[in-house]
């Protein structure tokens, strides 16, 4: 599977994010009828900021094949690392 998309983060006072993001690519194989091959991925997320550059997050969305039967809800769980972001103190 390989997406790209756009999102944005909120990020409070206090450590706790939330962000979401709208992804779309190609993905397939594995008797998985996608189709064509293209997906779309809306997602939303809820996180904890451990240290400036670490959080956990969990995530809920959907990934739906247009072309194809794939159509499922997706839940995320992860560890986020950011090693250098723009913006970022």
């Amino acid at each position: 599977m390989g997406l790209f998309g756009i999102g944005g983060l909120w990020r409070s006072g206090d450590g706790l994010l939330a962000g979401a993001e709208m992804l779309a690519g190609a993905a397939g194989g594995g008797g998985v009828d996608t189709g064509s091959g293209a997906v779309i991925k809306p997602m939303a997320y809820a996180g904890w900021e451990l240290t400036p550059a670490t959080s956990l997050r969990l995530g809920a969305g959907w990934i739906k094949a247009p072309n194809g039967q794939l159509s499922s809800p997706v839940l995320d769980l992860s560890v986020v690392f950011a090693f250098d972001v723009p913006g970022r103190p």
